[in-house]
Order: structure tokens, then C-alpha cells, then sequence
């Protein structure tokens, strides 16, 4: 590999990150400070320099060489997407403070700038515009996987229905060139389409993707003496894409987000994880629920031929007061909980997220006290079925709250999960169930 200047290596990374569509939208000035700040590293053929499931606090660019990214699950590992010089993996960790939802592996002699999550939080701190840009640029990502979304749709079905035309194999192999971060995803269906086996392996994939964006530990977020947290998400024989997060808002106050996207299998993992990505590093913005929600809307609504949507329930509490801000987009209510036999019901405030890009969304409040209960939960427990097609329903989740009120989120949560197990004994579930249970316990 060619020996270059420190003054060449600094402006070959400057270039790159002027062409990258998320770091351009920083601006001249915040992208050479983060040239200044960037860590020249190199790595040999088959060196990992990203490991799935591991905290993200930096992001590479890739100066010279390639790099593969690998989905690692049950049934082995999945190439997902490759890499070349100028491009840049890691980011979305960066950005959203969540743990790698994928591995990346050196295919040959790597150089690289590390770029520091700190370093670019201080420059993007100093520069709130620039902020914005991000969004809009993650929003741009979300809009180019609408149309391999309907390939991958269109193929699923196929899959359930044993329904195989001429034209759908075409349609995927034409795709698989076209975006080439889903080739191993269109190429596997095109090479596989008549087995059954396929099927399986894909919702192993998106089972992988769903569990890959859940929050990390409960220790790293703010005052965990103040209050307890627990969520739970079993996912379903065809996986859907419920998701759910908490996480820190400055100092004193934890925003909460559960939510449920329309749609099965890979189609709706994949949306889901651009969908997580975009609302978390909004409410990071902080701004209000309702604000943060519409901005939400407007990247997502953009463009989305498919017309897919995820319902969504967003709160921020405060952990000094308990006071709790949220807003309801089409989500099932909340409920808070507080030994009475009237729980609190936090009903829709607006429309679920995506169905159209001038959408207004209303916030409203309520005040946790110490000791109360705050649940959440999706449709996939209330609709569950028995063997004779009848649902859990609204009122037997009233009922079993009403007498769990007082046990702690992750009791409260495995009882209702337990619940919903038995009455729908012997059947396969065809949605995921996710719940989530915050108790307060105290105010300065």
C-alpha cells in the first residue's frame, strides 16, 4: 500500500467525508475539526473492527481496501452488505447510542480514520443546524429501502402462499444488483424460492435485526435509584416489527418508546430498525413528544410508496418531579397504575407514524407518583388468540393489571407475558407481544 503525507491522509478524509451524504450535512467547518481529531488505523485481511452486539462509541471511514458487513445469527453468519473505500460504517451507533447491530470484518488490508462518538456529540453541540441535516440524511436512507421493501414483500407472500411466477424471480434478480446492500437478501430468495427452508432462515434474519436494536443495559441510564424499568418482546413465528427503547435525555429525565410496525418478517424488521434510528436521534434532540413525533412523521411519510407505518407511543419522564410528557401516535393506551381499580388510561393523540407527511400530533401529561406503575404494551397481546379464534382482549389486560399493580416491572411484565402463553397454548403466534412496565420511586 503507497506511503502518504499525515497533510495527504488528512485531506483524502476530509474528501471523503464531504462525499458521505450523513457527515456533508456538518458542514466545512465541524468536518475539519474531525479530520483534526480522526485516528489513522490499519488493519490486516479478516481483522474485526466492529463486533455485533458491542456498546458504539466510534464510527470508521474507509480510506483504502474493503470491508464486509455480517449479521451473525443461530444459523450462521450473514454478509449483508460490502463496503469500499469511502464509505463509512459504525455511524448509526454513533448517532443513536445503541450497541452494533452488525459485525464488520477487514476483506483485505484496511486503512481508516476512527471517528469518536464524543467528538462528534461536542461538534454537532456546537452546531444544532447540523443536527438537522443528519436527520433528514437518515430519513433519505429510509426512503431508499421502500422499493426493495415491496420486492422483499411481494416475495414473502409468495413464500407463505407457495405462489412462484416467472416475473417475481425476475423482479428479484434485477433488484439484487440495483441495491446492493440487500444482495444477499434478493439473491438468496431468487436462488431459493421454492423452499420452504428459506422462509425460515428470513425470519431468523429479522428476528436477528429486531433483537440487535433492543435497548442495552439498564446501568448506563441516568438516577436508576429513582426507578425501576423492565421490557420484554417475544417475537412471533413470522416476526413482526414491534420494538421498544429507553434511554437518557440530558440529565434528569428518560425518554420511553414502544412501538409497532405494520407488516411481517424482514419487510418490517428492516423498517423497524430505520424507524427506531430516526426517532431516537430526534428525541435526542429534545424537543417536546408531540414535536419530535411530527418531525418523525414528516422523514418517514416522505416518499413511502409502500405506504408502510408503525404505530408509536413516546414519553419523556422527568426523574426529579415525575412529571411524564407523551404523546400516543395510533399506539394501543397506556396505562398507569396505581392499585385502584380505575388504572389512568393514556389514549392515541394523533395518527400512527408514516401514513402521511402533514400529520399534527398533540402531547399531553401526566404525573407519576412513587409507587406508581407506567405499562405499555402492542396489539400482539391483546390480540392473541385460543383455539377458538377468541381474543385476549382489552378487558382480561385490565383485569390481571388491576391485580399485578403492585409488583415490580419485570414481575409484571413476565406475568403478563405468562398469561397470554397460556390462553394461547398450542397455537402459533402470528404477532410479536411486547411489554413494557416503568415504576417510580421517588422525587427530590
Amino acid at each position: 500500500m503507497p506511503t502518504r503525507s499525515n497533510d495527504d491522509l488528512d485531506q483524502v478524509v476530509f474528501e471523503r467525508l464531504q462525499e458521505n451524504p450523513v457527515f456533508s450535512a456538518l458542514g466545512e467547518q465541524v468536518i475539519r475539526g474531525l479530520v483534526e481529531s480522526a485516528k489513522v488505523e490499519t488493519f490486516p485481511p479478516d481483522a474485526i473492527l466492529i463486533q455485533q452486539g458491542e456498546e458504539g462509541d466510534f464510527a470508521f471511514l474507509i480510506l483504502e481496501g474493503t470491508v464486509s458487513v455480517e449479521l451473525e445469527l443461530p444459523s450462521g453468519t450473514a454478509e449483508i452488505a460490502v463496503v469500499e473505500a469511502g464509505g463509512i460504517v459504525g455511524e448509526m451507533s454513533v448517532f443513536s447510542n445503541s450497541v452494533r447491530s452488525a459485525t464488520v470484518r477487514a476483506t483485505d488490508e484496511i486503512t481508516s480514520a476512527r471517528l469518536e462518538r464524543a467528538v462528534i456529540r461536542d461538534f454537532v453541540e456546537e452546531h444544532p443546524d447540523a443536527a438537522l441535516g443528519i436527520i433528514s440524511e437518515l430519513g433519505n436512507r429510509l426512503q431508499e429501502i421502500n422499493r426493495p421493501l415491496a420486492s422483499l414483500t411481494h416475495a414473502a407472500e409468495a413464500l407463505q402462499k407457495d405462489e412462484f411466477k416467472p416475473e417475481l424471480l425476475e423482479s428479484l434478480k434485477s433488484e439484487a444488483g440495483r441495491f446492493k446492500h440487500f444482495a444477499y437478501v434478493f439473491e438468496g430468495m431468487a436462488n431459493e424460492i421454492t423452499a420452504k427452508m428459506r422462509l425460515r432462515q428470513e425470519m431468523q434474519m429479522a428476528q436477528g435485526i429486531q433483537e440487535a436494536f433492543l435497548p442495552s443495559a439498564f446501568a448506563s441510564l441516568p438516577h436508576p435509584e429513582r426507578y425501576d424499568i423492565h421490557a420484554e418482546m417475544i417475537a412471533a413465528k413470522h416476526v413482526g416489527g414491534d420494538f421498544y427503547d429507553y434511554f437518557a435525555i440530558g440529565e434528569d429525565r428518560l425518554g420511553i418508546v414502544i412501538g409497532d410496525v405494520s407488516g411481517k418478517g424482514v419487510p418490517a424488521a428492516l423498517f423497524m430498525a430505520a424507524s427506531r434510528t430516526v426517532v431516537k436521534t430526534t428525541a435526542l434532540l429534545e424537543l417536546p413528544p408531540a414535536e419530535c413525533l411530527a418531525r418523525v412523521n414528516a422523514t418517514i411519510a416522505e416518499e413511502n410508496e409502500e405506504m408502510m407505518f408503525v404505530t408509536l407511543f413516546y414519553g419523556v419522564a422527568d426523574l426529579k418531579t415525575g412529571r411524564f410528557r407523551y404523546c400516543n401516535a395510533g399506539h394501543n393506551a397506556g396505562f398507569v397504575l396505581d392499585g385502584t381499580e380505575t388504572p389512568h388510561m393514556l389514549p392515541p393523540t394523533g395518527a400512527a407514524i408514516g401514513m402521511s407527511e402533514k400529520m399534527e400530533y398533540e402531547e399531553a401529561e401526566v404525573t407519576i407518583t412513587p409507587g406508581q406503575t407506567l405499562f405499555l404494551y402492542t396489539d400482539g397481546v391483546t390480540e392473541a388468540v385460543d383455539g377458538d379464534n377468541n381474543q385476549f382482549g382489552e378487558d382480561r389486560l385490565g383485569k390481571l393489571l388491576i391485580s399485578y399493580s403492585k409488583l415490580p416491572p419485570d414481575e409484571l411484565v413476565r406475568l403478563i407475558q405468562q398469561q397470554v402463553e397460556e390462553y394461547a397454548t398450542g397455537l402459533d403466534r402470528f404477532d410479536d407481544t411486547t411489554c413494557l412496565a416503568f415504576t417510580f420511586h421517588s422525587v427530590d
